[in-house]
């Protein structure tokens, strides 16, 4: 591909795709130099090589020996847009080789090229925009500091000796001063070549490199060659699925540049939100107490790639039903009742048989408490039953047996302000008086004590049937009541 534009020197980028070079994937962009030249020290400033070879080391002369290159690619505007870059590296091709360090630099302000032409290393008379020693543009700018301005760390370096035909330069600072050119974080005034040592010991040691006006053929030139990469993106699924539990997955994210995630699910989090390479990230879910399943949208994006959408899905819980028991007893006594818990996640009913008991509520969602009251006395001297369910969808049916006490045809005994039930009693007897009570004793009929209770309870578990006296202490003041107590066996 040829850049032209009037009254600017033509440039050439070669645009190879599936390059392999130096063991790189992906597309490699070559790119001859846009100028080139050499800095000849020169105290007056007035010698310039601008069409000859680039030369870096020294002459054999008693003063003034130091040459030193300068090359620039323009790279700008040439990649695609949003291209990765993978890598850099510098080819120059070496019509002598000396035995040296040759180090590269990053260039600090802009230089010109005149037509100036001199062979050996010595140069000739400076031109108009020609690179001399003072001069960056001859004779209208200065170098800030003679003999070129550039930054104090090499950017690369290579040894080489006598034999040497070629030079690579390649490393991730040359790849980052590229990238900071095409971002316009640094300006683009391409590298100085010089060697390591140029004192008077190293006198006459001297590389000449083919400048772009010096190559015979397009391989000799100064290349520059950018290998690079579309930006990439890809997940190896685009759906999880979680358990209703607080459950956590992985998925690894593969890109080649900088990558973010976005999401909105308050019951979902991801961990990382950004990365730059191949990242594990992982979604981890809170715990979804609803019966439905829940989903959410997450979107991977990166800048000049397709947004990859992955949909996460957490399945709802499974439906609970549990009871606190499945047996229910009421006493004989109209109106007595007790009740039962339900622990649930989801809807339930209550059907129930027999017609001598209510259940209240009938339904009800999630946890609930349900009363089983007698809606009559038991009249027969036998215990009665029945059942009632609690139903629940994908739940296993629980049936609660109701037992209500046999009567004895005596329900309560009352006298003297104070109320005795049931009668008999079965397990607990209950106390109830118009005034406050104290305490509560129990004696066999030969007067031997054989219980105390709490405040208005007695517990006749364990008793043989038989005639007790219950002793109420109300208010500091004993009242005695005989009654019959049948025991439970």
């Amino acid at each position: 591909v040829y850049v032209l534009m009037t009254g600017v020197t033509t440039q050439k980028v070669v645009v190879t795709q599936k390059g392999t070079s130096i063991a790189q994937s992906g597309n490699i962009a070559k790119f001859s130099s846009s100028k080139d030249n050499t800095i000849i020290q020169s105290d007056a400033g007035t010698l310039g090589n601008s069409k000859g070879l680039i030369y870096v080391g020294s002459v054999d002369k008693t003063s003034n020996i130091i040459r030193r290159g300068l090359v620039k690619f323009d790279i700008s505007g040439t990649l695609p847009q949003y291209a990765v870059i993978d890598s850099v590296k510098l080819d120059m091709s070496l019509q002598m080789a000396s035995a040296s360090t040759i180090k590269m630099y990053q260039v600090t302000s802009d230089w010109g090229e005149g037509t100036s032409y001199g062979s050996g290393g010595m140069g000739a008379v400076a031109t108009t925009d020609d690179v001399t020693w003072l001069h960056s543009f001859y004779n209208t700018s200065n170098w800030t500091t003679a003999g070129g301005d550039f930054v104090s760390k090499a950017t690369d370096s290579t040894t080489i000796t006598a034999t040497t035909k070629t030079i690579s330069l390649t490393g991730v600072a040359i790849k980052t001063e590229v990238e900071s050119w095409l971002s316009g974080t640094t300006s683009n005034y391409g590298w100085l070549l010089k060697t390591s040592d140029e004192t008077s010991a190293s006198r006459g040691v001297m590389t000449k490199i083919y400048s772009k006006e010096t190559s015979t053929i397009s391989s000799q030139e100064p290349t520059l060659n950018i290998y690079f990469s579309l930006p990439t993106l890809s997940v190896p699924s685009n759906a999880i699925t979680l358990e209703a539990t607080a459950e956590s997955k992985s998925l690894d994210v593969t890109s080649n540049t900088a990558w973010t995630v976005s999401e909105d699910a308050d019951w979902l989090s991801i961990t990382p939100t950004s990365g730059t390479s191949k990242t594990e990230i992982t979604f981890t879910a809170q715990v979804n107490e609803s019966l439905t399943e829940r989903s959410t949208v997450v979107n991977l994006e990166m800048t000049g790639a397709e947004t990859i959408s992955i949909t996460v899905t957490q399945a709802g819980a499974t439906p609970v039903l549990a009871t606190s028991a499945t047996e229910a007893i009421v006493t004989a006594t109209d109106g007595s009742k007790t009740t039962i818990t339900v622990t649930s996640n989801t809807s339930w009913t209550i059907t129930a048989t027999g017609d001598w008991y209510s259940i209240s509520p009938t339904s009800g969602t999630g946890d609930g408490t349900i009363t089983i009251q007698a809606t009559g006395g038991n009249p027969a001297t036998a215990q009665r039953t029945a059942t009632f369910t609690v139903q629940a969808a994908d739940c296993k049916t629980i049936t609660v047996t109701v037992t209500q006490d046999a009567s004895t045809g005596i329900e309560a005994l009352t006298t003297d302000r104070i109320t005795i039930y049931p009668i008999p009693a079965k397990g607990t007897v209950h106390i109830q008086s118009t005034g406050i009570i104290e305490r509560v004793e129990l004696y066999d009929m030969t007067g031997v004590l054989l219980k105390m209770g709490e405040i208005g309870t007695l517990d006749a578990s364990g008793l043989s049937g038989g005639t007790y006296a219950v002793v109420v202490y109300t208010a500091g003041q004993a009242n005695t009541v005989k009654y019959i107590i049948v025991s439970i066996k």
